[in-house]
């Protein structure tokens, strides 16, 4: 769904940017964990769907001059 596709999308990015090194750095591995911790508090179950999602989250990924990652904005919607 949206959520394993923005999880991909972030992981791709992130080894971009780090020289193919996913999670070598303490902050991509930190903004790569975050995301399951937040769909457990933003998820509940329904009548229609056991896992349906009660709000919408964008991760806005913040980079330096050099494209290093610098960090994460999150804000729902």
């Amino acid at each position: 769904g949206k959520t394993e596709s923005a999880k991909h999308l972030v992981r791709q990015i992130l080894q971009i940017c780090s020289g193919g090194h996913v999670g070598a750095g303490d902050l991509e591995t930190k903004i790569i964990k975050i995301s399951p911790v937040l769909e457990a508090f933003g998820n509940a179950q329904t009548l229609m769907n056991d896992n349906s999602s009660r709000f919408g989250k964008y991760s806005r990924l913040l980079f330096d001059s050099d494209y290093k990652v610098m960090g994460v904005q999150l804000s729902e919607y």
